[in-house]
């Protein structure tokens, strides 16, 4: 996060970026790690001098999926590993774009906004 004191101080949001999506993407699978990234974000965001350990997190994510790598093994019904849950997520997020996806009255064609003309904006690019 030396970005952030360098030139790049836009650079922080992208840190706070990165840390929610990780949140996010083991809050399926791991809860407590998923609240042990948040306390970073939400401190990071507070304060930018905070110090986040990304080389303790990235090993605790190691021993998380090799962990789920054995559960599975000895368990294979009742283990939701961490790829499971971001191919659930990933999902979902697919169905929320479709669902709020904007839809063009029928009959009239637009391009970068504007209307063009008419015709079948299913079938006409």
């Amino acid at each position: 996060m030396k970005e952030t004191k360098t030139g790049y101080p836009m650079f922080r949001w992208f840190v706070i970026g990165h840390l929610a999506e990780a949140e996010e993407e083991t809050v399926m699978a791991h809860p407590e790690f998923a609240g042990e990234i948040r306390e970073y974000r939400v401190a990071y965001a507070a304060d930018q001098d905070i110090i986040i350990p990304f080389e303790v997190l990235l090993s605790r994510i190691d021993e998380l999926l090799a962990d789920d790598e054995s559960s599975a093994e000895d368990d294979p019904g009742e283990t939701k590993s961490i790829e499971r849950s971001l191919a659930d997520e990933a999902a979902s997020h697919n169905e929320v774009v479709e669902l709020k996806r904007p839809t063009r009255p029928p009959g009239r064609l637009y391009r970068d906004g504007q209307l063009v003309g008419e015709g079948d904006p299913e079938t006409t690019p």
